[in-house]
């Protein structure tokens, strides 16, 4: 039996491609849940979706005070498949186990930053980044005829680093020094769990060992990274500022009145907390 070359070529077009489909996407719980599928769509970068599953993320929040769930059902390579995460938890679609994820990356030079993570973010294959930090791949100059500074914040294995290339250098992660630390994952890591509202641990001697991991300045579609802002302010495992646009770096959503949202860990225990615009933040 023979086959020809345009019977291959017809073969190979009929094959399915790895394309990711957000089929439905609720967020609620018992019998409240509100339809946030075309938010979903909207944050899904190069076939993949990776979220906190949080307000800022997905909008009005259907029960104020209430634990929610994320439920979707989306289609990857010719099946159909369903996730769910709790509140503040990742979600990665598809659900397949990855080392490598950028935790935040700025594209800067002095207090002039853009957020180019979800530039990136496409870019990595098999677990790898590699990337030429110029305005090609990184978009907009957030300041012209500036030499700036790539620079990422990512997690492999289990542990977090970080690595900076001037403009127009070549940023590779994750850096020999990551892949020689850990060895590969054989199982994936457990799932954070989440406690509301501000810790009260008394008569502990166990260190509070403070860390924000999660910190955004604005509103409702128009927000700001603004966790590097925080880092500076935060002594003795205790951070106080007050919430403006003079500390957040810039006003994200002008005529509008913002709030910072954080989620941070304290005693190996995660909390968030939100704070509107003009108020103090205080933590833990």
């Amino acid at each position: 039996m023979r086959i020809t070359l345009a019977a291959l070529l017809c073969a190979a077009v009929a094959l399915p491609q790895q394309r990711l489909e957000i089929v439905s996407a609720l967020w609620g719980t018992d019998n409240t849940w509100v339809d946030v599928t075309e938010r979903l769509r909207e944050r899904a970068r190069g076939d993949a979706l990776d979220i906190t599953v949080d307000i800022p993320t997905l909008g009005r929040d259907p029960i104020p005070g209430i634990g929610k769930t994320l439920r979707v059902r989306y289609r990857y390579n010719g099946r159909e498949l369903e996730a769910s995460a709790a509140d503040f938890e990742s979600m990665r679609l598809p659900e397949i186990q990855r080392e490598l994820r950028i935790v935040s990356a700025r594209f800067f030079y002095n207090e002039k930053s853009m957020d180019v993570r979800e530039r990136l973010e496409p870019l990595i294959q098999d677990d790898r980044l590699t990337v030429r930090a110029d305005l090609k791949t990184l978009g907009p100059d957030p300041a012209v005829g500036k030499t700036k500074t790539l620079e990422v914040r990512y997690e492999f294995r289990g542990n977090t680093y970080e690595a900076r290339v001037k403009e127009d250098q070549t940023l590779s992660i994750p850096s020999r020094e990551a892949l020689a630390a850990a060895p590969a994952l054989i199982a994936p890591a457990p799932s954070l769990s989440v406690t509301p509202g501000p810790p009260v641990i008394s008569g502990s001697d166990h260190p509070l060992n403070l860390r924000v991991f999660y910190a955004r300045y604005g509103v409702e579609g128009k927000q700001a990274d603004v966790r590097d802002r925080l880092q500076p302010h935060l002594r003795n495992d205790q951070l106080s500022i007050r919430v403006d646009n003079a500390v957040m770096g810039g006003d994200p959503a002008r005529g509008a009145n913002k709030f910072l949202y954080v989620i941070y860990e304290a005693r190996g225990r995660t909390y968030h907390k939100s704070v509107q615009e003009g108020q103090i933040l205080t933590l833990p």
